[in-house]
């Protein structure tokens, strides 16, 4: 969760500080996508006035309705063995990938599966071939995407 400090933090819209006196919205870091239009909604604050006037900010909070449905403490369910996932160290999660549906990536959006549960998944040449597919296609930037697939090719090679 973002950092709110009254009178020093910076609105995430406007840039001006909030005051003790705003009412104010702060978003989780909930897209890991640099190149994504909602990643400037992530780890951010804004003014809740500033926020009514985002053009984007339905779909921030749609998307951030969806990731903490699908990524809520209750939601940790293995899709290779269908058990719950008791410690994050033991979880590997798909990022959001994309809002096509008609994308074969939709799919994997938020998939959760145990780390030992990897090697045994059938999808994993699939999802490492979409992923590695994305990687080249220039539409996203940061870590957690380049993360995904270094555990998928890890898990390819213990199989």
């Amino acid at each position: 969760m973002p950092l709110l400090i009254r009178g020093a933090t910076r609105c995430a819209s406007c840039e001006r500080p909030i005051s003790t006196e705003d009412e104010a919205r702060a978003f989780p870091e909930f897209v890991w996508n640099e190149r994504d239009p909602l990643f400037r909604f992530s780890d951010a604050v804004f003014h809740s006035s500033c926020l009514a006037n985002e053009p984007l900010a339905s779909a921030a909070t749609k998307r951030l309705k969806d990731a903490l449905d699908r990524l809520g403490p209750s939601s940790h369910v293995c899709k290779q063995c269908g058990k719950h996932i008791r410690l994050s160290k033991e979880n590997f999660t798909f990022p959001y990938l994309t809002e096509v549906d008609t994308s074969p990536l939709y799919e994997f959006n938020f998939v959760q599966l145990h780390k030992q549960c990897l090697a045994s998944w059938r999808e994993v040449p699939r999802a490492l071939a979409l992923l590695r597919g994305l990687q080249n296609s220039g539409s996203w930037r940061g870590p957690a995407l380049e993360r995904a697939i270094r555990e998928l090719e890890a898990a390819l090679r213990s199989d």
